[in-house]
């Protein structure tokens, strides 16, 4: 399901402002311009993680942005339902970004620092953005009678 440029900082709960901020700094972005700009599932819930990262851990989009291309190839993943049941782990130390399974990430937490984003919230959020931005039949559901 396409994302209109224009539903992004509604779906991503940011202002404009930020949104044309990230639009400029995020590599991924840089090329998408304009009201006709198009944004996958994927690429909604690596913005979404992204968010995350900057709420949760007070990193700013200028050092993310670095990191962004391997958030936006982590999330590329076509099995959400696997995918529900991992979190996304960044290194802020080396940049390593990975999509892995709660259980291998607690193994990992003595290996050190680390920010996660767990994807099932954010999939959840996604779902929602795209039941409030799509109608029924544009989904495939059937109507009801």
């Amino acid at each position: 399901m396409p994302f209109r440029q224009d539903d992004i900082a509604d779906r991503l709960r940011i202002s404009a402002q930020t949104w044309r901020n990230w639009r400029a700094t995020i590599p991924a972005l840089q090329n998408r311009r304009g009201a006709r700009a198009k944004f996958t599932s994927g690429e909604v819930l690596a913005l979404m993680a992204i968010r995350t990262f900057m709420e949760s851990y007070g990193m700013p989009i200028r050092y993310l942005a670095q990191y962004s291309d391997g958030i936006f190839e982590a999330l590329r993943y076509e099995n959400w339902r696997v995918a529900r049941e991992c979190t996304l782990i960044y290194r802020p130390k080396t940049g390593e970004v990975e999509l892995t399974t709660y259980k291998e990430a607690a193994k990992r937490l003595f290996e050190g620092f680390m920010c996660t984003a767990p994807v099932g919230p954010l999939l959840d959020e996604l779902e929602q953005a795209i039941h409030h931005h799509y109608s029924p039949a544009e989904l495939g559901e059937s109507q009801p009678r």
